[in-house]
């Protein structure tokens, strides 16, 4: 893996020449987690995206987790 102006460059080398539709699949989700990475130059910045402000707040993380138990049924 590089970075190349900006963008992330995945060299990939494979055992196999096909792959199978799972490993398709966890391909695909591998490609769109690293597009959605953005570098920049600089020194490294942590920024918590649920919250507007980027701060971790445990009061905020508590409020996802009850709500996330809540829509699945195991509360």
């Amino acid at each position: 893996m590089g970075v190349e102006i900006g963008q992330l460059m995945l060299h990939l080398q494979w055992y196999r020449l096909q792959l199978n539709p799972s490993e398709l699949a966890k391909l695909s989700d591998l490609t769109y987690a690293a597009n959605a990475v953005s570098f920049e130059v600089g020194p490294d910045r942590w920024m918590w995206s649920p919250e507007s402000s980027g701060l971790f707040i445990v009061r905020n993380i508590r409020k996802i987790i009850r709500f996330r138990m809540m829509v699945s049924g195991s509360f």
